[in-house]
């Protein structure tokens, strides 16, 4: 251990539903070098890992960096800065957009759009209802059905399914290839080519990872495989999504512990 070296600054990490009410601190972890920082005043600015202030607390509310941009909003709305802190938003959005693999889902008018982090478009704001891209495709939503769009903006899978219900733990997301979407309330599996894997009879359905995804069955929620095979028998327990094959648990919605199984 190097005796000389500078000690790392202790930070104390905030976790607040509302900001408003929150101590001055950081809030969540550094992200491309920078971490969002809360004053005691309630405005939002970036510090780096030395705790120097790389970019000024102007802001009403921020997110974290991700893809070189990071969400702020000022008085006049939310827009999209670079790690300088120069604003690289096209315009200002009706609500905080979201950023993921590059790509920025925004709102404005009440429609949904997606442009780069650049500020190029993607698609023009003319969606009813939008997700942010995973995996290369997004949901969209159009005249009140589900479908996929890839990154170029093109329709990859044709809009035919229920509308996504943001309740749904993943559905509508694809990873590992697969997608949970509903038809009539029940949910199955598509791949990126639109075609059933696992049709559709299930109450909920999450996203496939690693290879094991959680649904809701008649009897409970059980896990299965990108075959269909559930791993063990429906249970009434309340189970999370699988990470490494582990997911949280609650035995049922009377009871506030929780704990953690094996797939």
């Amino acid at each position: 251990m190097d005796n000389h070296a500078s000690p790392v600054p202790r930070f104390r990490l905030i976790r607040s539903l509302d900001r408003k009410n929150a101590a001055a601190g950081i809030i969540g972890t550094f992200d491309e070098g920078l971490a969002l920082h809360q004053n005691g005043d309630f405005t939002f600015g970036f510090i780096d890992r030395s705790g120097n202030i790389r970019i000024p607390h102007a802001y009403n509310d921020a997110t974290s960096f991700h893809c070189g941009a990071a969400c702020v909003k000022d008085d006049r709305g939310w827009f999209l800065i670079n790690t300088g802190g120069e604003c690289i938003s096209f315009d200002y959005f009706d609500d905080m957009p979201f950023i993921s693999e590059g790509i920025v889902c925004f709102r404005k008018e009440n429609l949904y759009g997606y442009a780069t982090v650049g500020g190029d478009p993607v698609t023009d704001a003319r969606f009813a209802n939008a997700f942010p891209f995973h995996s290369g495709f997004a949901a969209v939503e159009v005249n009140g059905e589900a479908g996929f769009i890839s990154r170029d903006g093109n329709m990859a899978v044709a809009p035919h399914f229920d509308p996504p219900n943001p309740g749904r733990l993943g559905a509508y997301t694809f990873q590992d290839g697969f997608a949970a979407v509903a038809v009539d309330g029940r949910y199955g599996y598509i791949d990126t080519n639109g075609e059933w894997i696992i049709p559709p009879s299930f109450k909920a359905a999450s996203l496939f990872r690693d290879g094991v995804a959680t649904v809701a069955a008649s009897g409970g929620k059980t896990a299965i495989t990108p075959d269909g095979e559930s791993l063990f028998s429906p249970v009434g327990a309340d189970i999370g999504l699988f990470f490494g094959g582990l997911a949280g648990f609650r035995p049922s919605r009377a009871v506030d512990c929780c704990g953690v199984i094996r797939k």
